[in-house]
């Protein structure tokens, strides 16, 4: 039966699909726990052998006499953290923001457990507020280095399976390595449509540096040799700065290699997803005149 133009079958797979990214998020944040308190657990170590050059002496003694401070410490920085939204961010994509936030947390929890560890252990004051210093920043570089970690090994597992299905997609000169050019090849590889072998730029500095692996071999001249060297299938024209006579004199050499040639959008909507590689469009007869095609009667 179709419910406002859903059916059953789409309403049941809509709900299991979302019921397993529930699953994956909670053991992704569970996953991510684990680490932080492993790394807090380990920064509390490492922070007072520091200060009191003791690495010799034995963990299981030192975790021994100090675990209340111990599990004071992560189930407040752990509180923080989730209070402040880390746990739900993704890291994949987080930015400066995400990681101040992190870090302003680390340090609030930190600071917590110092206060709340004069109040709490009343017999003996384990650690020094120098100790607590040592175990925030101790705490921030591990836990940024878990997260770009993390990070870098699901870029790097997406990169392995795009490779292996680069083969089947085409292969694609882009011209124009500036700052479209760039969002572009980095969206062919997100989107995985397209597999972008080559960059053409006719800035000389750019000239046989990379882009996400892709080398900016020279100017418009090497278009026809790069063409052949690479096996170039599609051209891509990512240069959106109005039909200027240079412009025009790319496109007519894209056409002179017998290659479909085509342009993308605006820069500004690819960054900010309101269009896509799939809406790359074919360079038109009004591209290369510069103006309206006229059509003559007779």
């Amino acid at each position: 039966m179709r419910i406002y133009g859903v059916t059953g079958e789409e309403i049941m797979f809509s709900k299991r699909y979302s019921a397993t990214l529930q699953m994956n998020n909670f053991k992704r944040v569970f996953i991510m726990i684990v680490c932080d308190i492993v790394i807090l657990i380990c920064a509390a170590w490492v922070a007072n052998a520091l200060r009191l050059n003791l690495f010799a002496i034995n963990p299981v003694e030192f975790y021994a006499g100090k675990y209340r401070e111990i599990v004071i410490l992560c189930l407040a920085v752990v509180s923080t953290m989730g209070l402040s939204g880390s746990y739900a961010t993704s890291w994949r994509y987080a930015e400066l923001m995400e990681f101040i936030t992190m870090y302003i947390s680390i340090c609030g929890g930190t600071l917590l457990t110092y206060a709340l560890s004069r109040v709490l252990v009343l017999n003996e004051i384990l650690f020094t507020f120098s100790d607590y210093a040592l175990i925030a920043l101790l705490a921030i570089c591990g836990f940024t280095l878990e997260r770009y970690i993390g990070r870098s090994i699901r870029v790097y597992a997406k990169r392995r399976r795009a490779i292996k299905d680069s083969a089947k997609k085409p292969r694609v000169m882009i011209i124009g390595a500036g700052d479209t050019g760039s969002v572009l090849i980095r969206s062919m590889h997100r989107d995985n449509i397209m597999n972008p072998v080559v960059a053409i730029d006719d800035d000389v500095k750019k000239h046989g540096m990379l882009i996400s692996d892709v080398p900016i071999v020279g100017g418009r001249d090497k278009i026809i040799p790069a063409v052949t060297q690479y096996k170039v299938q599609e051209i891509v024209i990512a240069i959106p700065s109005g039909k200027t006579e240079d412009h025009r004199a790319i496109m007519r050499i894209c056409r002179e290699t017998g290659i479909k040639t085509s342009t993308v959008p605006s820069l500004l909507d690819l960054a900010i997803g309101r269009a896509s590689v799939s809406q790359i469009r074919e360079v038109t007869p009004q591209d290369l005149l510069g103006r309206e095609e006229e059509i003559i009667d007779g």
